[in-house]
């Protein structure tokens, strides 16, 4: 892969920055509320204590900034395609949290700001400012072979 070299649009800058929002206010409310309980039904082979639920919390948020860096350095559109599918699985579980926020029943801010983040957040990825910047920037499948 080679590095990006033309200025990034708004909505690259807007989806950066967004995509991180929705990583650090869940990293944040993992942090706040660090409930060891709430982890064993993910992994319940593991034993989990205060420290386990930290050092998995930031794993996510990692995980989180793996297709930024790829799009925002390498204007990969593999990362874009792997985010899509990423936030079409999500899907249901983000517009239910807005729904619940609208209906006032009762929701962690945090919550709220990570589902909005991330649905502006895929929408600026796939605006027509972002998909020239990609197909321009991003590596040729051809370009590979030559």
């Amino acid at each position: 892969m080679s590095l990006a070299r033309n200025p990034r649009p708004a909505s690259i800058h807007g989806f950066a920055l967004l995509t991180i929002a929705a990583g650090l206010s869940d990293l944040i409310e993992s942090l706040l509320f660090i409930d060891p309980s709430s982890y064993e039904y993910l992994f319940p082979i593991i034993d989990w204590t205060r420290e386990t639920v930290i050092v998995f919390a930031s794993a996510m948020f990692t995980i989180v900034l793996i297709p930024v860096v790829a799009v925002w350095f390498f204007a990969s559109r593999t990362a874009r395609t792997i985010v899509t599918v990423m936030f079409a699985i999500s899907l249901p579980w983000h517009l239910l949290t807005v729904w619940s926020a609208v209906t006032d029943l009762v929701q962690s801010p945090l919550d709220l700001l990570e589902a909005l983040a991330v649905i502006a957040a895929i929408a600026l990825l796939h605006s027509r400012a972002s998909s020239r910047w990609l197909e321009r920037n991003g590596r040729r499948p051809e370009a590979a072979l030559a």
